[in-house]
């Protein structure tokens, strides 16, 4: 027995239908096979998620954990691009392998082609030193222990306080006594 629908070959499984128009039936309450939504190409994609602004390009689509937007390429197994990198080559130019997509701005979500420009990692590094957005340099424990060289265990997972350390060990054999 065949699957009840016109034109279709395959065995039929449940209610009539092959598995294929039963699962169909159940995801969606019809049989009927929707028309293909066209995506458009990205560079139309990524104008249409983009708010402008008359300072930056703000990307309204999926944002990562860092805030940069993303972008699925359009075609599968071909993956996502950052926007603002996307935003760069359709727009200025080829994105030579090594280099990134720096923002003058620091916005990460800003997609403007004025305010990105291709640098190597040390001149994004450079940038962000320059306007005092790296990380500030710890230089004292969580107890207010300067690290110094004498005070300081550098132990498989980083730093250590040595004093705090040893306060820890104090502590954690006297429990097992």
């Amino acid at each position: 027995m065949t699957c009840s629908l016109e034109g279709c070959t395959r065995p039929r499984k449940t209610r009539g239908l092959c598995q294929t128009h039963y699962v169909r039936l159940w995801r969606t309450g019809s049989v009927e096979v929707e028309k293909t939504i066209l995506r458009g190409s990205l560079l139309e994609r990524l104008d249409s998620r983009t708010s402008r602004s008359s300072r930056c390009w703000m990307y309204q689509g999926v944002l990562n954990r860092a805030g940069y937007g993303v972008l699925n390429r359009g075609a599968r197994g071909l993956g996502n691009v950052l926007a603002h990198r996307a935003a760069y080559e359709l727009k200025v130019g080829p994105v030579t392998d090594g280099m990134f997509v720096c923002h003058r701005c620091d916005t990460p979500s800003c997609v403007r082609p004025s305010h990105l420009f291709l640098g190597t990692p040390r001149d994004n590094y450079l940038d962000m030193v320059s306007k005092g957005r790296q990380r500030p340099t710890v230089t004292h424990c969580p107890r207010g222990h300067e690290y110094t060289d004498w005070n300081t265990l550098w132990k498989k997972h980083g730093r250590r306080c040595r004093i705090c350390n040893n306060a820890y060990e104090r502590i954690r054999r006297a429990k097992k006594d």
